[in-house]
């Protein structure tokens, strides 16, 4: 049975759904999902249990955030963003030298069979 005959009448599926994974959801997934069945639309909160108010202090920014930690974070993400950068300009210097030393070679030798 191909897509379209499965999912033809359908107006939206899931990747689950798609591939078949639905069928091996265990039950506590089935319950959850089994709530929503007649909604139009559920929000994150919904669906994973979290508390309406918390949801809201989330959304208007209202959260208790340590600046040092903060700071911290940003530091460490900076960090491993200029090791990535430095790593990736040693591979890149890496295949200039290899080309250099490639295109070199291949110029001499042409030199050599034409003079």
């Amino acid at each position: 049975m191909d897509a379209r005959e499965r999912f033809g009448s359908a107006k939206a599926i899931s990747s689950d759904q798609f591939f078949g994974h639905d069928e091996d959801e265990d039950p506590a997934t089935k319950e959850r999902l089994r709530q929503f069945s007649d909604s139009t639309a559920i929000s994150s909160a919904d669906y994973f249990g979290r508390d309406d108010d918390e949801e809201r202090a989330m959304r208007s920014g209202d959260v208790n955030v340590d600046m040092q930690q903060l700071g911290n974070l940003a530091n460490d993400a900076a960090q491993r963003l200029l090791n990535q950068a430095g790593t990736d300009m040693d591979s890149v210097k890496q295949a200039l030298q290899t080309g250099s030393t490639k295109l070199s070679s291949y110029l001499r030798d042409l030199q050599n069979r034409y003079s």
